[in-house]
């Protein structure tokens, strides 16, 4: 139920959106009206308010011999939570339904090393690598995957790779003023072709330059 209503509190709402907009630029979404200061304040108070509930269901839970250390070691568990549930550390990206899905698993985890008897420590080594994978796989996926279309569709050439993101770019701009209605479809049309082939001559011209380059330098090194 709490899961559902902050889906909806997140995803659904001003609020949430405010949220995305803080988390991806504090400095932008301050210019862009946002009270930055309030907003914050709100959100601590729903986690204190949420921290204070969850503290009483972990009473009820453990019931006698409780200590001031009893929750020690659960952040990182949080934390885990966070990043494999697709939280982004650096703030603006994440769905919830991600940690719901990831506290699943974590609980599953901990219940089968339970079952296995493994130690606490090695409870927090299996978080921790948990973490760690799941922070570094992306990034790894999102450099292999630049660098092979570096490599396969702009022959790893930045000049032609930076030339082919600014004319889709400004191919996305003229779609977005056809749809505005700044100007006529066919009057956008016939500039996207002006465009993509303005670029094809470029990029065709600058990978010509690159083959002469490396026969050059091929000869230079014989």
């Amino acid at each position: 139920i709490v899961g559902v209503l902050f889906c909806i509190l997140l995803h659904k709402s001003t609020f949430g959106r405010k949220l995305y907009m803080m988390g991806n630029s504090m400095t932008a979404s301050h210019y862009s009206g946002v009270n930055v200061a309030g907003t914050r304040m709100a959100v601590f108070t729903i986690m204190g308010v949420m921290t204070a509930i969850s503290a009483m269901f972990f009473v009820g839970h453990m019931g006698g011999g409780l200590s001031s250390s009893m929750g020690t070691g659960y952040e990182l568990d949080v934390i885990a939570i966070c990043v494999l549930g697709g939280v982004s550390t650096a703030g603006g990206k994440g769905k919830m339904y991600g940690p719901i899905i990831a506290t699943v698993l974590m609980a599953f985890l901990n219940y089968t090393t339970g079952l296995m008897g493994a130690d606490s420590n090695i409870k927090k080594i299996i978080s921790g690598s948990i973490m760690i994978i799941a922070v570094l796989i992306p990034m790894i996926n999102r450099r292999s995957i630049a660098n092979a279309k570096l490599k396969l569709v702009y022959h790893s050439n930045k000049n032609i790779e930076a030339l082919n993101i600014k004319t889709a770019a400004e191919i996305k701009e003229l779609k977005a003023q056809v749809k505005s209605g700044a100007i006529t479809s066919a009057a956008a049309q016939q500039q996207i072709a002006t465009l993509k082939a303005e670029c094809k001559a470029t990029c065709d011209k600058l990978w010509a330059e690159q083959k002469e380059d490396a026969a050059k330098a091929k000869e230079r090194f014989k």
